[in-house]
Protein backbone atom coordinates (compact mmCIF):
# COMPACT_ATOMS: atom_id res chain seq x y z
CA UNK A 1 0.00 0.00 0.00
CA UNK A 2 1.41 3.41 -1.13
CA UNK A 3 0.32 6.63 1.57
CA UNK A 4 1.78 10.24 1.57
CA UNK A 5 2.87 10.44 5.06
CA UNK A 6 4.04 14.07 6.01
CA UNK A 7 4.02 15.13 2.06
CA UNK A 8 6.24 11.96 0.79
CA UNK A 9 5.20 8.69 -0.57
CA UNK A 10 5.69 5.92 1.49
CA UNK A 11 5.01 1.92 0.43
CA UNK A 12 3.83 -0.29 3.31
CA UNK A 13 4.10 -4.47 3.16
CA UNK A 14 0.22 -4.59 4.85
CA UNK A 15 -3.01 -3.87 2.47
CA UNK A 16 -4.81 -2.19 5.38
CA UNK A 17 -3.19 -0.23 8.83
CA UNK A 18 -5.33 1.81 11.14
CA UNK A 19 -4.02 5.09 12.35
CA UNK A 20 -2.55 3.50 15.28
CA UNK A 21 -0.69 0.75 13.44
CA UNK A 22 0.59 3.67 11.35
CA UNK A 23 1.99 5.54 14.22
CA UNK A 24 4.09 2.39 15.95
CA UNK A 25 5.32 1.53 12.18
CA UNK A 26 6.63 5.33 11.42
CA UNK A 27 8.07 5.11 15.16
CA UNK A 28 6.24 8.62 15.68
CA UNK A 29 7.39 9.70 19.60
CA UNK A 30 5.72 11.39 22.02
CA UNK A 31 2.35 9.95 21.05
CA UNK A 32 0.09 11.71 23.79
CA UNK A 33 1.13 14.85 21.80
CA UNK A 34 0.76 13.95 18.43
CA UNK A 35 -2.17 14.97 16.67
CA UNK A 36 -3.13 12.92 13.26
CA UNK A 37 -4.52 14.48 9.61
CA UNK A 38 -6.13 11.54 7.40
CA UNK A 39 -6.65 13.46 3.92
CA UNK A 40 -6.59 16.82 5.63
CA UNK A 41 -9.26 16.12 9.00
CA UNK A 42 -8.16 15.90 11.72
CA UNK A 43 -8.92 11.98 13.82
CA UNK A 44 -9.72 11.87 17.08
CA UNK A 45 -7.31 10.12 19.23
CA UNK A 46 -10.19 7.54 20.38
CA UNK A 47 -10.57 7.00 16.57
CA UNK A 48 -6.95 5.68 15.82
CA UNK A 49 -7.49 2.24 16.49
CA UNK A 50 -10.50 2.18 14.29
CA UNK A 51 -9.68 4.53 11.63
CA UNK A 52 -7.73 2.52 8.71
CA UNK A 53 -5.71 4.45 5.96
CA UNK A 54 -6.18 3.07 2.60
CA UNK A 55 -4.27 3.23 -0.64
CA UNK A 56 -3.32 6.88 -1.78
CA UNK A 57 -4.24 8.43 1.43
CA UNK A 58 -2.64 11.61 3.04
CA UNK A 59 -1.54 11.10 6.18
CA UNK A 60 0.38 14.07 8.85
CA UNK A 61 1.49 13.92 11.83
CA UNK A 62 1.83 16.79 13.55
CA UNK A 63 2.80 17.72 17.26
CA UNK A 64 0.96 21.53 18.76
CA UNK A 65 3.49 23.12 21.46
CA UNK A 66 3.78 26.94 21.96
CA UNK A 67 5.20 28.85 19.58
CA UNK A 68 4.44 26.59 16.44
CA UNK A 69 3.76 23.07 14.71
CA UNK A 70 6.42 20.26 14.88
CA UNK A 71 6.32 17.54 12.28
CA UNK A 72 7.32 14.27 12.80
CA UNK A 73 8.95 13.03 9.69
CA UNK A 74 8.17 9.06 9.27
CA UNK A 75 10.46 8.14 6.83
CA UNK A 76 13.34 10.07 8.87
CA UNK A 77 12.39 8.31 11.86
CA UNK A 78 11.76 4.77 9.84
CA UNK A 79 15.57 5.25 8.47
CA UNK A 80 17.27 6.56 11.79
CA UNK A 81 17.90 9.39 9.59
CA UNK A 82 18.94 13.08 11.10
CA UNK A 83 15.90 15.31 10.13
CA UNK A 84 17.11 18.54 8.63
CA UNK A 85 14.72 21.76 9.44
CA UNK A 86 14.03 25.17 7.11
CA UNK A 87 13.84 28.27 8.90
CA UNK A 88 9.98 28.07 8.91
CA UNK A 89 10.03 24.76 10.34
CA UNK A 90 10.87 22.90 13.79
CA UNK A 91 11.40 19.16 14.27
CA UNK A 92 10.28 17.23 17.20
CA UNK A 93 11.84 13.44 17.70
Amino acid sequence: MKLKVNGKEQAFSKASLSIKELLTVCKVSQLDMVSVQLNGAFVNKENYQATKVKEGDEVDFLYFMGGGTFVARCSLLAKNEKPRATSNEQLLL
